[in-house]
C-alpha cells in the first residue's frame, strides 16, 4: 500500500517547483497547480512565491482556484500512508493537515521520521568512521615523511627542529585517531542495533 502510495504521489508532484516560467505561468491551471502542492504538504506561502514568480511576468495568479485545488491535495497528503512517506523520506511537516486528519497522519509521520532519523546517524557514524581512518593514513605518512626529513644529514639544525615539530604533531595526532577509532566503530554497531530494532517495530506494525 505504502509502495502504492508513493508511486501515485511521485507521478502527482512532478513539476510542481516554484520556478515557473512565463509559459508556465500563461497556461496555468491553478486548481491543479495548488492540488499537487497540496500532496506534497506545502504550506499557504508556496502560493505567494509563485504568484510573485507569475507577477514578474505581468500574470495573475487565480488564488480561488489554487486554494480549492491544494484542499483536495491536502486530503489525500494528510493521510496515515502519506504520513509515514513523508516521514521515511525526512520531509518537513508544515502544519498544513486539518485538525481531523492531523492525528493520525502525524502518528505515521513521526515513525517513519524515527526511521529516516536512525538511518541518516548511521550513514553519519559510518561516514565519521571512514573520514578518520583516511585521517590516520594521512597522518600516519605525513609522520614517515618528517621522520625522513628529521634524519637527513644534509638539514640544518633550524629545518631537523621544523621536522622534530611536525613528527611531534602527528604522533599526538595519531594517537588520538587511534583512541578514537575503536570508539566511533562501538558508536556504529549501536546505530545498528538501534536501527534494526526499530525496523523490526515497524515490520510487525506491517503485519497487523
Amino acid at each position: 500500500m505504502r509502495l502504492m502510495m508513493a508511486a501515485a504521489m511521485a507521478a502527482l508532484l512532478a513539476g510542481c517547483a516554484t520556478g515557473m516560467s512565463e509559459d508556465e505561468c500563461a497556461g496555468a491551471d491553478w486548481a491543479d497547480i495548488g492540488q499537487r502542492d497540496g500532496l506534497y504538504g506545502e504550506g499557504p506561502d508556496k502560493f505567494s512565491e509563485r504568484a510573485e514568480r507569475c507577477a514578474g511576468f505581468g500574470l495573475e495568479a487565480d488564488y480561488e482556484a489554487y486554494q480549492a485545488g491544494r484542499s483536495k491535495g491536502l486530503r489525500t497528503y494528510c493521510t496515515p500512508e502519506a504520513g509515514y512517506d513523508a516521514g521515511r523520506n525526512g520531509r518537513p511537516y508544515r502544519g498544513v493537515c486539518p485538525a481531523d486528519l492531523e492525528g493520525e497522519f502525524l502518528s505515521e509521520y513521526n515513525i517513519g521520521r524515527r526511521l529516516f532519523d536512525l538511518s541518516a546517524a548511521l550513514d553519519e557514524a559510518r561516514s565519521d568512521y571512514d573520514d578518520a581512518v583516511n585521517d590516520l593514513e594521512r597522518s600516519r605518512y605525513e609522520f614517515r615523511k618528517a621522520r625522513e626529513r628529521f634524519n637527513d644529514p644534509n638539514l640544518s639544525e633550524a629545518e631537523r627542529k621544523d621536522a622534530g615539530k611536525d613528527m611531534d604533531r602527528y604522533r599526538r595526532k595519531i594517537e588520538d585517531l587511534e583512541d578514537a577509532l575503536p570508539r566511533m566503530s562501538d558508536e556504529i554497531h549501536r546505530a545498528e542495533g538501534e536501527l534494526e530494532d526499530y525496523r523490526a517495530f515497524v515490520a510487525r506494525r506491517s503485519r497487523r
